[in-house]
């Protein structure tokens, strides 16, 4: 965890989230950092489509994302700025913060750590390269 950035809460329509991906994967080739990791979603993609039609299929919760719908994003504030390539979430609407010292993205990781003990890392399909078949 190099950077001490800290977690944001954004409002989020799928369409956005959808260009969220989209921006996320337009550097997919050149291995840039802006690739999206997620949570509570999945999604695949094809890294052979052209630049910002790559997503093919976004679910969240098991169900298929909904364009149009309003969604709540946990992020870093470095990404939520735009960072990465990130301009959709730029225009989000962010969530006032809970605390006036929002939390270290390093200091969740390392109390989840700390309270799991055992990592036990596995696969759970949240992302497949439909090109690797993965």
């Amino acid at each position: 965890m190099p950077f001490r950035a800290h977690v944001v809460a954004l409002d989020i329509t799928g369409a956005q989230l959808i260009q969220a991906l989209e921006e996320g994967l337009s550097q997919y080739q050149n291995l840039k950092g802006g690739f999206p990791h997620v949570s509570g979603m999945s999604y695949s993609f094809d890294p052979s489509a052209k630049v910002f039609q790559r997503v093919k299929n976004v679910t969240i919760n098991g169900k298929r994302i909904d364009k149009s719908k309003t969604y709540s994003l946990a992020t870093s504030n470095f990404l939520a700025n735009g960072g990465d390539g990130f301009y959709a979430l730029k225009n989000t609407e962010k969530r006032p913060a809970s605390s006036t010292r929002p939390p270290q993205i390093s200091d969740l990781v390392m109390q989840a750590i700390v309270n799991q003990y055992d990592l036990k890392p596995k696969t759970d399909n949240r992302i497949i390269n439909m090109a690797k078949g993965e």
